[in-house]
């Protein structure tokens, strides 16, 4: 595994990412929560609009997204940005998702569950490439759409040798994607194609 690369903004979460989402490596969940809310546990977007909110409190955070969702928007909430679609599919409420610990909880469950399923799918791809078509799912839906969120992950995450993984997948491969972040999102729009 690489190591955990500390990025600026996030170093006070750093020390969650494997106690409250432990399916996936650290660095991964990082370069995640850097690339989605830039270490902002308050941040909230609205998909409908556009808009992306900063508050300075919980409270104020929790009215914002209680507003938009009873006017029907998609927001994403918090550290991983989770949709809200989400909080009726896993019973729970948008306060909760304000919380550090239970968002990355929550964010590293749905890439693992975006893993399980690719691995399922296809289970001669390498984990790697397992990884990427997760990464993309948990930004757009589906395994292909979301090349321009993967090269942000890579270059947050900054690969070298590979690109961590999600651990209870216990899968090794002997095929390894080159992974600087072009040649990574290379092999990825490659495999897009077949």
């Amino acid at each position: 595994m690489i190591p955990l690369i500390l990025l600026s903004g996030i170093i006070g979460f750093s020390s969650l990412y494997g106690t409250c989402g432990p399916e996936v490596h650290p660095a991964t969940t990082q370069a995640i929560v850097e690339v989605e809310s830039s270490g902002n546990p308050l941040a909230i977007h609205d998909n409908d609009t556009g808009a992306s909110y900063t508050p300075s409190t919980r409270s104020q955070a929790v009215e914002i997204a209680t507003r938009l969702l009873a006017r029907r928007h998609s927001i994403d909430i918090g550290l991983m940005q989770i949709n809200s679609w989400h909080l009726r599919k896993r019973r729970i409420d948008c306060d909760s998702l304000f919380d550090p610990c239970f968002n990355i909880k929550t964010g590293t469950e749905i890439l693992a569950a975006f893993y399980r399923t690719h691995r399922q799918k296809n289970p001669s791809d390498p984990p790697d490439l397992t990884l990427l078509k997760s990464l993309s799912s948990y930004n757009t839906g589906t395994p292909y759409n979301g090349t321009r969120y993967v090269t942000k992950i890579l270059k947050k995450a900054r690969t070298t040798q590979y690109i961590p993984t999600i651990k209870k997948a216990r899968l090794v491969s002997t095929r390894m994607i080159p992974c600087s972040p072009q040649n990574a999102i290379t092999y990825y729009r490659k495999e897009k194609v077949k």
